[in-house]
């Protein structure tokens, strides 16, 4: 598979961003951003929450690994890290620094998280979406992972960190009580309409469990 880093959110779409939002009365649009329809987003039961410490530069960290990965760029992950983290003192900092990276070598190298980069004919990494949809709703926001498959067809992948998918195996359930749903209905949406294409997936992708829910 390829893969394209896109700085620009016209770099995929090129015009279409443009037009789809200059037909509109900008003025009249209720931005929507799809991440903040989360529930709870910054929210863990304190008994995991003193489990994970570090939770939300952990996320971070590890988003960033996968974009690293996946576009094949190198980068010294100690100082990206040292940079997310300064709450803690050295050896906390460094215990979790170590468990992120095996969390990431796990969860990259992982058969359902392979499968579907296999399955790319193209990838768009960190894809920047601004959109003015139907419902006059201004989307923007960023995906994850955005593939076109050998198939035609198309999917995006969203990652979520969260320590949660260790106590349950329910993750459908969990997904959809946070909300993901929604967050990945609302780019599914956008990227139906921009690339004019019906045949698309969304999942989401628990690291924790090295697994793919499809929303």
């Amino acid at each position: 598979a390829v893969t394209d880093k896109t700085d620009q959110p016209q770099d995929l779409f090129e015009d279409y961003h443009e037009v789809s939002i200059s037909k509109k009365d900008v003025f009249g649009l209720k931005t929507l951003s799809p991440a903040k329809l989360l529930q709870n987003k910054e929210h863990l039961d304190p008994e995991i929450k003193a489990k994970y410490p570090l939770a939300r530069e952990f996320g971070v960290y590890v988003h960033k690994l996968f974009e690293q990965a996946l576009l094949k760029e190198d980068f010294d992950r100690k100082d990206y890290w040292c940079s997310l983290v300064d709450s803690v003192d050295n050896e906390t900092k460094m215990k979790w620094f170590d468990i992120a990276n095996e969390h990431f070598d796990s969860s990259y190298s992982s058969e359902a998280f392979q499968s579907i980069i296999d399955s790319a004919e193209k990838l768009w990494v960190e894809q920047n979406v601004i959109h003015a949809n139907k419902d006059n709703e201004l989307v923007r926001g960023t995906i994850d992972l955005l593939l076109k498959r050998k198939d035609g067809s198309y999917a995006i992948v969203d990652y979520k960190t969260t320590p949660e998918a260790n106590y349950t195996d329910d993750l459908t359930s969990l997904a959809r009580s946070h909300k993901y749903h929604k967050q990945l209905g609302a780019y599914k949406s956008a990227i139906t309409e921009i690339l004019e294409v019906s045949d698309i997936d969304s999942y989401v992708y628990f690291t924790y469990k090295s697994s793919l829910v499809k929303l």
